[in-house]
């Protein structure tokens, strides 16, 4: 059986919003391997199912992505930044 992991974004990286897109419009999609029956949380807040891509309006900072079992279980967590 494989392992659950957070295949995008990886670990530390360092994501940048363009200047010329809005906001509102741009989009990083979150991605698990191995993530069927768990859930993608950033920063506390659960945005929704790990079975498959997840779009997220990024925002600038620090941020934990976690994956978690329905239960609220950590199964994997990685950090990231985001620049604005």
């Amino acid at each position: 059986m494989q392992q659950a992991r957070i295949v995008y974004p990886a670990h530390g990286m360092i994501l940048a919003l363009d200047p010329d897109i809005p906001a509102a419009m741009q989009r990083v999609y979150l991605q698990a391997e191995a993530g069927r029956g768990l859930a993608f949380v950033i920063n506390g807040v659960r945005l929704g199912s790990a079975d498959h891509p997840l779009a997220w309006t990024p925002r600038p900072g620090q941020h934990r992505l976690q994956l978690v079992t329905g239960a609220g279980g950590v199964v994997r967590e990685i950090g990231f930044q985001v620049r604005g």
